[in-house]
């Protein structure tokens, strides 16, 4: 049986299934990760660390929801072509740092709830 042709039945089923992700949830899971503030992220401070925690937050938004590389530019105060670096940068980093792998994997079970 079809059951995405019943009126209303996919909207439920996908209410129970994926639990909805938004850019918020990410937000907090990798500033709590990190211990910082969305203040922090959001100013103009290049430390490394703070660098990092932005190039995470721009790959899972990417990854997890639909919203444009400008828009997530945006949250940050930042150009898309800054974000566009970032997930350059991660992959790279992902690539070639197997702790950082570890940590990208970490922090997307935490956004999915799985842990």
């Amino acid at each position: 049986m079809n059951y995405i042709g019943i009126p209303g039945i996919k909207e439920s089923y996908r209410a129970e299934l994926a639990p909805v992700i938004t850019p918020d949830k990410i937000i907090n899971t990798v500033c709590d990760h990190f211990s910082m503030n969305e203040q922090q992220l959001k100013g103009s401070c290049r430390d490394k660390e703070l660098v990092h925690a932005r190039h995470l937050i721009f790959y899972f938004l990417r990854k997890y929801t639909s919203i444009s590389l400008k828009r997530a530019g945006q949250l940050f105060n930042r150009d898309h072509t800054t974000v566009i670096h970032g997930l350059d940068k991660l992959s790279d980093l992902m690539d070639t740092e197997p702790e950082v792998k570890a940590e990208v994997e970490m922090l997307g079970s935490m956004i999915k709830g799985d842990c």
